[in-house]
């Protein structure tokens, strides 16, 4: 495994607690973007993703999002379970 729907399946829950984004310059609608996305930062129960959107060469917005590790049936934080700290320190 190791997608979302396995994490929700045990019970783990990454919901969003934090979102920011810059706005550099507009897109059109038949404009192709290119979404860049880069975990920043793993802690215990948190996770950081920085995200980058380009037109071209272009930035068009920078941005990131925060996500907690919480237990399904509570909603209370819990650590990263092992497997999955252990996949995104691979990232970094």
């Amino acid at each position: 495994g190791g997608t979302t729907r396995d994490l929700e399946d045990n019970g783990v829950y990454l919901p969003v607690i934090e979102v920011g984004a810059k706005y550099h310059a507009s897109a059109r609608y038949d404009d192709e973007i290119i979404i860049a996305a880069r975990l920043a930062k793993l802690e215990r129960v948190r996770v950081r993703f920085v995200y980058r959107l380009t037109r071209g060469q272009e930035l068009l917005t920078e941005g990131f999002t925060v996500h907690a590790c919480v237990r399904g049936e509570t909603g209370r934080p819990m650590r990263l379970p092992a497997p999955l700290r252990e996949r995104l320190a691979a990232l970094l």
